[in-house]
């Protein structure tokens, strides 16, 4: 659950957060001066478009730096001495020439 939060929640909502969080306060001091708030000036395609493209930018970057190497080979999960041993990845076994 975690996981999915940091790695496609955050980047979704991100924009949107640290707008409201400058926004707030500056609507509290527009109020003080008694000047009309309004949230219709909200620029919400621009936060949600600022947000797609951090989320893209973000699973891109884990999908290009995250896993094992490509010359990296896949064991299966398998039986021995009558446990199951989970897959794991190993390097490549050396080639003869």
């Amino acid at each position: 659950m975690i996981r999915i939060f940091f790695t496609y929640l955050l980047p979704l909502l991100l924009p949107t957060a640290v707008y409201f969080m400058f926004m707030l306060p500056a609507q509290r001091r527009a109020k003080a001066r008694g000047e009309e708030v309004s949230w219709e000036k909200t620029p919400w395609m621009l936060l949600a478009s600022a947000g797609v493209v951090l989320l893209a930018l973000t699973l891109g970057a884990l999908a290009l730096h995250d896993g094992e190497p490509p010359w990296s080979q896949y064991d299966p999960p398998h039986m021995e001495d009558g446990n199951i041993m989970p897959g794991q990845f190993s390097d490549a076994p050396a080639t003869k020439e």
